[in-house]
């Protein structure tokens, strides 16, 4: 009988937790998992392993240590960045997700995954011309495949061209119709040349589609917006608000919405929570400048809104929304 701390047991044990997540016995192969590290507490495979589990159960923060231990024994490891990157933005550490992924895609240039999770936190850093770099990139990697067409859409996008990218964003649905960021941003830029109806059928859809996620909750946030349904949409914001306290545009539509009922005070402390949480969130400073007047108390705001319209990672658009809320602090 083997040893059951011996290296071909300790094998054999991972390969049964292998096929035991491809079965979807979760819990049995996180028992096997535990039992590898106790006999090898630093076995990456099992760390591993047992992070990612832990994370995609919403165990978050355990899931995070395990793959910061898994890290610690493989520090090139790109599939626990990738895994540990995602589990961070879950914790609104958007920063040391970042910084992981740039050096995964140092270790590994031409990954597919790598490129695209690093081009969605850039834009979600609002980076644009960061991001315009991983699509370039991804879409030299995926030519000739469907995630071409949403790579391609968000590059159009952020090269200005809005036209281009709707039809891109239309290709996308019409060969990934469960691509819920394809449909937000569709969403968006319809709304952004006037196409209203067009706009709320998508936001509509998607409040429908995946109601408990961040997109979903910004696409039911704005169809109410729209149909003027302020207190409704005040007392959703304030729950999807506490589901989701991560996501800065809920709190950029609460401001919004507390300002059409004239309640200006609550609207300004709205944006303000908004830009702590996300300080590169732009359209909430030019929001915020809307309804309060910018005073010399407020110089730490506007001396941040400044360097941020200095960072040279802003594309024009970016830097023009954002002179534009420094003029109405003059």
């Amino acid at each position: 009988m083997d040893d059951p701390g011996s290296q071909a047991s300790i094998e054999g044990l991972l390969e049964d937790a292998f096929a035991a997540v491809e079965e979807g016995r979760l819990e049995f192969a996180e028992t096997l998992c535990r039992k590898v590290l106790q006999y090898e507490p630093r076995n990456f495979d099992a760390m591993l392993l047992l992070g990612g589990l832990a994370g995609a159960d919403g165990r978050t923060r355990m899931g995070i240590d395990l793959l910061r231990d898994a890290l610690a024994v493989d520090p090139d490891s790109v599939d626990a960045r990738l895994q540990l990157a995602g589990l961070l933005c879950a914790e609104g550490k958007l920063d040391e997700a970042v910084a992981l992924l740039e050096t995964a895609g140092t270790l590994e240039p031409d990954n597919v995954t790598v490129q695209n999770d690093l081009a969605v936190l850039y834009l979600e850093a609002d980076r644009r011309s960061d991001a315009l770099a991983c699509l370039e990139r991804l879409i030299e990697l995926n030519a000739g495949k469907r995630a071409t067409h949403y790579s391609m859409a968000l590059l159009l996008e952020m090269r200005g061209d809005d036209r281009g990218a709707i039809a891109a964003y239309r290709n996308t649905l019409t060969v990934d119709p469960r691509n819920a960021d394809a449909e937000e941003r569709l969403g968006n830029l319809l709304y952004r040349h006037g196409e209203i109806p067009d706009a709320l059928e998508h936001f509509r859809h998607l409040a429908d589609s995946v109601p408990e996620t961040s997109v979903g909750r910004r696409g039911r946030a704005r169809s109410l917006f729209e149909t003027e349904k302020y207190a409704e949409l005040e007392a959703y914001l304030t729950r999807a608000i506490e589901a989701d306290p991560r996501n800065c545009e809920l709190y950029r539509l609460l401001g919004n919405t507390l300002a059409r009922l004239g309640r200006f005070e609550d609207a300004v402390a709205a944006f303000e929570r908004g830009i702590a949480v996300g300080p590169r969130h732009i359209a909430s400073y030019y929001d915020l400048a809307n309804v309060k007047r910018l005073s010399d108390a407020d110089r730490p705001l506007t001396a941040r809104m400044e360097a941020l319209a200095a960072d040279e990672r802003l594309v024009d658009e970016q830097r023009i929304t954002l002179h534009f809320a420094l003029g109405k602090a003059q």
